[in-house]
């Protein structure tokens, strides 16, 4: 099923679609790719049981592990940059089936550049 009159953030926000480009920003269809953004905000509010009591503690846990880790890192590889790097995990879980592909639903996740 083809979407409708697509609408770019950048569009929608009158923000030239090469500032994201440069930036290594991803420029979201906003009537399609949005939906399948996770909302922490809506986290307590979820259906799951166990998402609903720990996820919340959980998302800021994690946050502020990588943080504490960066804060401690002086260079880029060291240590305390490399469990930040591995806390800061991008990967598209295969079984959401949120890629965009013609042969699998597996998603590519973020570049290197972006995820540093």
């Amino acid at each position: 099923m083809a979407l409708l009159q697509p609408i770019l953030f950048s569009q929608h926000f009158g923000t030239p679609a090469a500032a994201f480009k440069i930036a290594g920003l991803l420029d979201p269809i906003l009537n399609s790719d949005t939906k399948l953004f996770v909302d922490p905000l809506l986290v307590k509010k979820s259906s799951n049981r166990i998402i609903k009591a720990q996820g919340k503690v959980l998302l800021e846990r994690n946050f502020r592990d990588i943080l504490q880790l960066l804060e401690i890192s002086e260079a880029e590889g060291d240590p305390a940059w490399k469990g930040a790097y591995r806390g800061l995990n991008l990967d598209e879980r295969s079984e959401t089936g949120l890629g965009y592909g013609g042969a699998s639903t597996s998603g590519s996740s973020r570049s290197v550049g972006i995820r540093r």
